[in-house]
């Protein structure tokens, strides 16, 4: 068994099961894999989560915040609005290209698990949420109907991602989110 980890054996466990879960995908790890990893025994694992699914929601729930964080930090220093929602797809290149890069978490565990699809609901709609609270502030007709393609826009560039070029996906989102922009009609 591994050395323990700094921290409970709750957290342990969690941050060994969200990097082998990302890394590997959900299927193909176990929870002896995450005990190991974390210097846990499998029943401490067992008593924090009691089911490989219970383990599974609470690394979604703890990647929520990372990845919604990730996107609006793409655009922190950007002016609200248009500029932000642009610089969302312009700047999205280095994130798709990273060498730790596997693909979105929540389209994978939505497609790997049952309960994947509620957490990866719950934050897609969180992230669509704020594409339309930017075309809001843009002054864009229809802001709800625009977050929905743009979101389409960003899943796309994540999925393609984890099986074609990152330059190609990134340059493709950059110019798909840059149409549906261009074709928005202003409120005023």
């Amino acid at each position: 068994m591994a050395a323990r980890k700094e921290g409970g054996g709750k957290e342990a466990a969690l941050r060994a099961a969200s990097a082998l879960f990302y890394e590997r995908g959900i299927p193909a790890v176990s929870v002896e894999q995450v005990a190991a990893e974390a210097g846990l025994t499998k029943r401490a694992v067992y008593y924090h989560f009691p089911t490989k699914a219970d383990l599974v929601a609470a690394y979604l729930k703890a990647a929520d915040e990372p990845a919604f964080s990730m996107l609006t930090g793409l655009t922190a220093d950007v002016e609200p609005g248009l500029p932000t929602l642009r610089a969302a797809f312009d700047r999205l290149g280095p994130v798709l290209g990273a060498p730790t890069f596997r693909g979105c978490a929540f389209l994978r565990a939505a497609r790997e698990t049952k309960g994947g699809a509620e957490a990866a609901t719950a934050h897609k709609e969180r992230v669509r949420e704020w594409f339309a609270d930017q075309a809001k502030v843009a002054g864009l007709a229809e802001p709800d109907r625009i977050a929905s393609a743009l979101l389409l826009v960003l899943d796309g560039a994540l999925s393609q991602a984890t099986y074609a070029p990152s330059e190609r996906a990134a340059a493709a989102s950059k110019e798909a989110a840059n149409a549906v922009l261009s074709l928005a009609r202003r409120t005023d």
